[in-house]
């Protein structure tokens, strides 16, 4: 794509046996207008067998988002062939809702996102998502044409909201304090907050358009807050390289911190145990 994607790809050697085709396979895939992130999962044995991400440099559409995909499944040998007998599509970006379920009704899914979004919302593909977790439903906006591509590759394709996916995997622990959890990936920053009794009081997402982005949206954050942002429990999930480029001000200003730890239940292959959990955390946790 004339030098504008990054690309890489992580996979064990499984995937290329004989062997493999007789195996349930999870497919798990973010993705965003910058590119997407994808995990295999062996079902059957519960171990991850691949995990790679595809960036695109200067933002994209939905039609150029779908051309890099199709290039990734139809032309890497070691996913090329694999028929997935679940696919789980997780989309990352600033178009969704969070709605107490109390207050839900399916027939105003679209109101409440016109509402949140400031536009008509009317037109788009409509989809919802329980997070049982804090008893309400993610109201989001999906892309057909990328559906139908997974579904000449399985049978069961399944469509999430990061969000959502986001507030159902979020570490929390007891404490007197505010909570803050930070997940980034290429380009989005997401934030969720809950009180000290565990109520959720903030869950957004940001959009990064440079290199100040994180630092400026996440001082912002704990300034509405009316929190320390120095003595605050933050934790952060999401891409190490993103916290690399961010050192300074993870240095300067957010002393009180941590890096999520990798799940109980996520379970590599030898060949990728040491591929960081985090890096990959949505599409290796829902």
């Amino acid at each position: 794509m004339g030098g504008t994607e990054q690309n890489i790809l992580y996979a064990d050697a499984a995937l290329g046996s004989a062997e493999i085709s007789q195996k349930e396979l999870r497919l798990s895939i973010e993705l965003s207008l910058n590119g997407f992130s994808f995990s295999v999962r062996d079902i059957t044995d519960n171990v991850f067998l691949a995990a790679g991400s595809t960036y695109i440099r200067y933002g994209s559409s939905y039609q150029r988002l779908l051309s890099s995909i199709i290039d990734t499944f139809e032309t890497k040998v070691e996913v090329a062939s694999l028929r997935f007998s679940q696919v789980d599509v997780i989309y990352m970006d600033t178009m969704f809702t969070i709605v107490p379920e109390y207050l839900f009704d399916t027939a105003h899914a679209v109101d409440y996102l016109s509402f949140t979004m400031g536009r008509d919302m009317s037109s788009g593909n409509i989809r919802t998502q329980k997070v049982e977790n804090i008893s309400s439903v993610c109201v989001f906006t999906t892309d057909e044409k990328i559906k139908d591509y997974f579904s000449t590759r399985s049978s069961h394709v399944n469509e999430y909201h990061s969000m959502a996916v986001f507030l159902a995997n979020v570490q929390t622990e007891q404490s007197d304090d505010t909570q803050i959890h930070v997940n980034v990936t290429e380009g989005y920053m997401q934030a969720v907050v809950f009180s000290a009794d565990n109520q959720l009081m903030v869950a957004n997402v940001y959009e990064l358009k440079d290199n100040n982005s994180f630092a400026y949206y996440l001082l912002s954050l704990c300034n509405q807050l009316n929190v320390d942002e120095r003595k605050t429990p933050i934790t952060f999930y999401g891409s190490p390289e993103e916290y690399v480029r961010q050192h300074d001000a993870l240095s300067r200003y957010f002393i009180n911190k941590r890096f999520a730890q990798r799940t109980k239940d996520a379970i590599f292959s030898s060949s990728l145990d040491w591929v960081t959990q985090y890096e990959y955390f949505n599409t290796l946790n829902i």
